[in-house]
């Protein structure tokens, strides 16, 4: 009784091995596909780890924006005044060739 106890506990065993590596085999594209999901997630953990900002953090860098931003506003106010001081040269310089070629 013992030894048919045990043999078919063997047959249930092997016929779960079975049945599990079927369902293994059967599986694998998806198992593959959630390892590859799985591993963009270890990828990403830094992400979330990242320390949170402090409200000291965040008024320092809304400090240094606002300073940025009016500074770049200036440097355009610049550049603008540049560009017309340009065109004016230019039309100026084309007046007065067209008024040189006039006279040759």
């Amino acid at each position: 009784d013992i030894s048919n106890n045990s043999s078919s506990e063997f047959c249930e065993s092997l016929i779960d091995t079975r049945l599990k590596r079927e369902i293994i085999m059967h599986s694998a594209g998806e198992i593959k596909h959630l390892e590859q999901q799985l591993n963009q997630i270890d990828n990403l953990k830094y992400v979330v780890a990242q320390p949170k900002l402090d409200s000291t953090k965040v008024d320092e860098l809304e400090e240094k924006l606002a300073f940025q931003s009016s500074e770049v506003r200036s440097f355009h106010a610049q550049v603008v005044q540049l560009v017309e001081v340009y065109s004016t040269t230019m039309e100026a310089i084309s007046r007065q060739l067209i008024e040189w070629d006039k006279k040759i």
